[in-house]
């Protein structure tokens, strides 16, 4: 259900790299990163420590400030929202027979 080049390795929150990585390297505050993309400071600092998610909207918004894709920020949010689920959820998941086709 996962892939093996992958597996172990722990999600990870797209937050979490713009908390990390990408912030630090613009050089501003969190409080002027969230300014500049429209945001409230508390709406970004939920976004930050994982609580939120990245939404189509901040996708679009991130791609258009940072110079990247809105389909990479959601193709990050997208794979840590199935990893979480899961591992919440593999015995459930496990039970489901597969159809021969």
């Amino acid at each position: 259900m996962t892939n093996s080049s992958i597996a172990g390795l722990r999600p990870v929150h797209p937050g979490e790299v713009l908390r990390e990585d990408v912030i630090p390297a613009s050089g501003l505050t969190k409080a002027d990163f969230a300014r500049r993309l429209g945001i409230s400071r508390e709406a970004l600092h939920n976004v930050l420590s994982g609580r939120s998610a990245v939404s189509t909207i901040l996708a679009l918004k991130l791609a258009r400030m940072l110079g990247t894709t809105p389909e990479s920020w959601l193709r990050m949010q997208q794979a840590y929202d199935l990893a979480i689920v899961v591992a919440n959820n593999a015995p459930e998941i496990e039970k489901v027979e597969a159809l021969e086709l």
